[in-house]
């Protein structure tokens, strides 16, 4: 009996590549120089015009695998034509302008190798500019799935590339990344794994994260109102995995407390989003969607952000939230002081 080929190797590493030849070199050293170094290196070349394909010639190294669109067909088609033919049991994600720490990959499947129950690992990691690179934001991203879930509400707490994704569950269940979601596709994806499945981040740093001025996260932060367009598809997948009912008003409430770190004006008054967070909370109690301790918290964590972009210490501690997620006067102005730098790595 031949054996397919698609299980004969642990892991694929999938990386598109779309004009990257400025960082691209550094990236691709990063995975190659791993420790762990039997894996695919699947490098799509999504019609980049640039120096990225002689670059990528230039290695020789039997396990790269370099596969040519025969147009621009974009990040989404990319990736899900990535998970198509990759030959791994893992599909770990890389972009062309990160770097990997040497024992990434050798951590992650080691973690997903003594956790057969766990879909998706991210991990924590560094952000940094690539024109300020002193300017670096390590990452704390929730690490255990129940927390993961209820952050998911509001917010993706995965760097999408610093996953490790179990391909079986990807194909068996039909999962893509989705037109719909452009831009902030990942999000999409995770929101839809971890209706049914374990998504956790392995508490380790094992990316670091370029933030380029010219990178898609950025571009749609400029075009603000399309972003909030996309992210309310998304936020409506949550909504109704928990069974609240919403109007078009709470739902730009929930968007706005979602997106308060970016937005330079309100809408919202502190009490009709107070009103619709304890909404939550009720849909919550009602239908036993979350461990009610956590999700509150959460609930408590989005409160506490939105008076530190909009409002005030004595706004949160004199909330009913606080007793939830209580927080210190030198917390929330540790938070505010680093607004600036957090808006400039976003």
């Amino acid at each position: 009996m031949l054996i397919k080929e698609e299980i004969l190797m642990m892991v694929t590493v999938l990386m598109p590549v779309y004009n990257a030849g400025e960082f691209l070199r550094e990236a691709m050293d990063s995975i190659l120089n791993q420790t762990y170094e039997e894996f695919e290196f699947l490098i799509i070349n999504d019609g980049s015009t640039d120096s990225s394909v002689n670059i990528i010639e230039s290695y020789e190294d039997e396990r790269i695998k370099l596969v040519h669109n025969t147009e621009n067909m974009g990040l989404i088609k990319t990736l899900n034509k990535g998970i198509e033919i990759a030959r791994g049991k893992y599909i770990v994600r890389m972009d062309a302008d990160d770097i990997a720490e040497t024992n990434r990959i050798e951590t992650q499947v080691n973690f997903m190798e003594s956790n057969d129950d766990v879909a998706v690992a991210g991990s924590n990691g560094v952000i940094f500019l690539s024109d300020k690179p002193m300017i670096k934001k390590p990452t704390d991203f929730p690490i255990r799935y129940t927390e993961i879930r209820c952050r998911l509400l509001f917010e993706s707490p995965i760097m999408h590339p610093a996953v490790i994704m179990r391909k079986n569950v990807l194909l068996e269940n039909n999962y893509r990344y989705r037109d719909e979601y452009k831009d902030t596709e990942d999000y999409g994806l995770w929101v839809e794994i971890a209706k049914d499945h374990k998504i956790v981040n392995i508490p380790k740093k094992l990316l670091r994260y370029r933030i380029v001025s010219s990178s898609m996260t950025n571009q749609a932060l400029k075009k603000m109102s399309d972003r909030i367009r996309v992210m309310k598809k998304i936020y409506i997948l949550g909504l109704d995995y928990l069974g609240v009912e919403y109007s078009e008003d709470e739902l730009d409430i929930h968007a706005e407390i979602a997106l308060s770190s970016t937005l330079k004006h309100f809408q919202y008054t502190k009490r009709s989003v107070e009103k619709w967070l304890h909404k939550l909370i009720a849909a919550n109690n009602f239908i036993g969607r979350y461990k009610s301790e956590i999700f509150n918290r959460e609930i408590a964590e989005q409160y506490f952000n939105v008076c530190v972009y909009n409002g005030t210490y004595v706004d949160y501690k004199n909330s009913k939230f606080a007793n939830y997620n209580p927080k210190s006067f030198f917390t929330y102005m540790k938070l505010k002081s680093a607004v600036r730098i957090k808006q400039m790595v976003r």
